[in-house]
């Protein structure tokens, strides 16, 4: 029987950290896309918004509403790593 057997703790831990780390990655293309759709008085691309919406609104504005997501994707992520390693 291999030497870490039974042990899920390790990969829960590891999946409530990636899942809050890609959370912090895509929150602000999220706000972009989020803004994108509901604006028709700015006009252009994602990278057009981003920069527009630092521009006014400081990059604080990229991360708006980012604690609900980051607090859901912690035991989300966490469960399918552990479920993972549980299934192996």
């Amino acid at each position: 029987e291999p030497e870490n057997a039974g042990s899920v703790f390790g990969p829960f831990l590891a999946g409530s950290i990636a899942g809050m780390i890609g959370n912090l990655v895509g929150q602000p293309w999220d706000t972009v896309k989020v803004r994108m759709q509901s604006s028709a008085a700015h006009k252009g691309g994602a990278w057009s918004h981003a920069k527009h919406l630092v521009a006014t609104q400081g990059v604080r504005a990229l991360y708006r509403g980012t604690v609900p997501p980051l607090l859901a994707s912690a035991p989300t992520n966490a469960a399918t790593f552990g479920g993972y390693e549980l299934a192996l």
